[in-house]
């Protein structure tokens, strides 16, 4: 099986070299996306956080009421929002790092591409696709649970926010992401060009043998 990751143009997310303090999560609010977490993760590493998102309808209501409202109050607790275009841009760009604490086997949280572009590193549990997508030291850095992403938090914001964008433009553009395309393209049509060859030679040979044992 051949993984195409997905790729985006990086001039849409422009690299921030000085970012403010505080570690950022954006996402709705929900049981698998887990924002209560990198709440926690952020009041033990003593950082304050900003969050983007809500609550959606039929998913996170009871949840909001129960783990978000009490932790929303909290010192160094700042709630903005949904936000995209240029605003979703300036949280990601302006965080020392974005807390990525999905409960779930996430197919490919493109958030995190976003937030490398910006040159802000990113830490996640190890989950779905985030082993696919951070290098370790270099875009971020993946972690079990809370205590080790609260540790992780400095360490992240230590990283090489030139090095984070650099890296995630080898990985993850769209010019990388078309040429991956064609190479898996051009690999299926010859693997079918082979197999039509294959059954050009065998099958006048078994036609023969049939013939032969039918007399």
């Amino acid at each position: 099986m051949e993984v195409v990751h997905h790729g985006i143009d990086p001039a849409a997310f422009p690299f921030v070299a000085e970012p403010d303090d505080y570690v950022a999560f954006i996402s709705r609010f929900a049981p698998t996306k887990a924002p209560h977490l990198a709440i926690d993760a952020a009041q033990r590493a003593g950082v304050p956080i900003r969050l983007a998102g809500c609550p959606h309808a039929g998913e996170g209501e009871a949840y909001h009421a129960r783990e978000m409202v009490p932790r929303l109050r909290l010192p160094g607790v700042t709630w903005i929002g949904e936000c995209g275009g240029v605003a979703k841009r300036a949280h990601l760009g302006r965080a020392r790092a974005l807390l990525f604490p999905i409960c779930w086997e996430e197919p490919f949280g493109l958030v995190m591409v976003e937030s490398m572009f910006c040159g802000t590193p990113v830490v996640a549990f190890a989950r779905g696709s985030a082993p696919e997508v951070i290098d370790e030291g270099v875009t971020g850095f993946l972690v079990r649970d809370v205590d080790e992403m609260a540790a992780a938090i400095p360490r992240a914001a230590a990283l090489d926010r030139r090095r984070c964008r650099a890296r995630a433009c080898e990985r993850f553009t769209a010019p990388r992401m078309v040429r991956d395309y064609l190479r898996v393209y051009e690999a299926a049509a010859r693997r079918r060009h082979q197999a039509r060859e294959l059954r050009i030679r065998v099958e006048p040979a078994v036609k023969v043998r049939a013939d032969v044992v039918g007399k």
